[in-house]
């Protein structure tokens, strides 16, 4: 009877892990980042943050259709995963209808667009001083805007955030509720 016991035992071994390796949400994944949002200016605002498929995923309900958040990762190990992909839409379930404005902003970085310019928009670095931003684009980011049903979906490459350990991102919504 202790040899059925035995062999048993590296099955049921075998199943935990495979179940651990194949979870979408590792819950040590998802606090090596964090989500802020200002609740003194919209207290009603609110922010989800789930890690699945080499993504992290950042679900905003907004009051008003104009927002900010700040998200940062844990330490200076911890990389940005392949795609950082902020959905939006109105605390009552709605999406926004058009993204006017984007701002993206990092130590080094800043990114400015809308849904028009998808997939294009400016991207500045910081002067040789190291203090403000340059004039001009120097480049422009591949960042993509998606309207679906649910929500207005921002797709950010995560190598654009790779010098960065905290980011912000503002948004505008043109037809506001």
């Amino acid at each position: 009877m202790s040899t059925k016991i035995h062999s048993r035992f590296p099955l049921a071994a075998l199943l935990l892990i495979v179940l651990s390796l194949t979870s979408p949400l590792n819950a040590s994944d998802v606090e090596r980042y964090s989500l802020t949002m200002d609740k003194t200016k919209k207290p009603g605002d609110r922010g989800e943050i789930t890690l699945a498929d080499e993504q992290l995923q950042i679900q905003i309900f907004s009051s008003t259709g104009i927002g900010k958040l700040k998200l940062q990762r844990g330490t200076t190990e911890t990389s940005w995963p392949k795609t950082v992909v902020v959905k939006i839409q109105y605390i009552t379930g709605k999406p926004l209808a058009e993204l006017e404005g984007l701002t993206l902003r990092g130590k080094a970085i800043l990114v400015q667009g809308s849904r028009r310019t998808s997939g294009a928009m400016d991207q500045f670095i910081l002067t040789d001083q190291g203090t403000k931003f340059q004039n001009l684009p120097s480049q422009k980011a591949k960042i993509r805007v998606l309207p679906t049903k649910e929500a207005m979906q921002i797709e950010i490459p995560g190598k654009l955030l790779s010098d960065e350990t905290k980011i912000e991102i503002q948004w505008i919504d043109y037809y506001r509720s």
